[in-house]
């Protein structure tokens, strides 16, 4: 673990800003999809996280060798928790959501 995001946050949002770069989990998208959130939702959480929210980063249990940074944010009105790597494992690259939730955890 450490207390240094892996990735530059200004490039996670560089790619972010393109919604088909985007990309949640299939766990994440139901999940807020079960809670009245609207697609690009995970798009506008990205773009608003700061420097200053970043918690740690760890690597990921499911994919070796894969880092993920967290952070913690206030957004409308709630703290979230927000999990997320760049992947170009497809030849492409974007931003994975591996996490997002609010109240800070996981539901």
């Amino acid at each position: 673990m450490s207390d240094m995001p892996f990735y530059d946050l200004s490039i996670v949002q560089e790619i972010a800003l393109d919604l088909r770069k985007c990309r949640p989990t299939k766990k994440v998208i139901n999940w807020l999809d079960n809670h009245g959130y609207r697609k690009r939702f995970v798009q506008d959480i990205i773009l608003a996280l700061r420097d200053t929210d970043h918690r740690k980063t760890t690597q990921l249990e499911h994919l070796p060798e894969t880092h993920a940074d967290i952070y913690n944010l206030d957004y409308e009105g709630e703290e979230w928790y927000v999990k997320l790597f760049i992947d170009s494992d497809t030849g492409q690259i974007v931003v994975r959501i591996w996490s997002c939730w609010w109240d800070s955890v996981s539901h």
